[in-house]
């Protein structure tokens, strides 16, 4: 699962291929808890996204919350 932490945004990728990439990573690991998912999902987003900072105030529970 540490592999999920390397997936990171480009500077030039838009967030929604960003999520597309990080989802196709996510399913392929076996065993993937949702809570490390989050975690490395927002790891990946630079903190100067506005996204960031919404998944900092508001932590999410589910992916799907992260998806929205």
């Amino acid at each position: 699962m540490s592999d999920l932490y390397r997936v990171v945004l480009k500077p030039v990728e838009t967030l929604r291929a960003y999520l597309k990439r990080f989802i196709g990573d996510m399913v392929s690991i076996h065993g993937c808890s949702i809570s490390t998912a989050i975690d490395a999902f927002k790891m990946g987003v630079a903190s100067s996204v506005d996204l960031y900072s919404d998944l900092v105030k508001f932590p999410c529970v589910i992916f799907e919350d992260v998806q929205a």
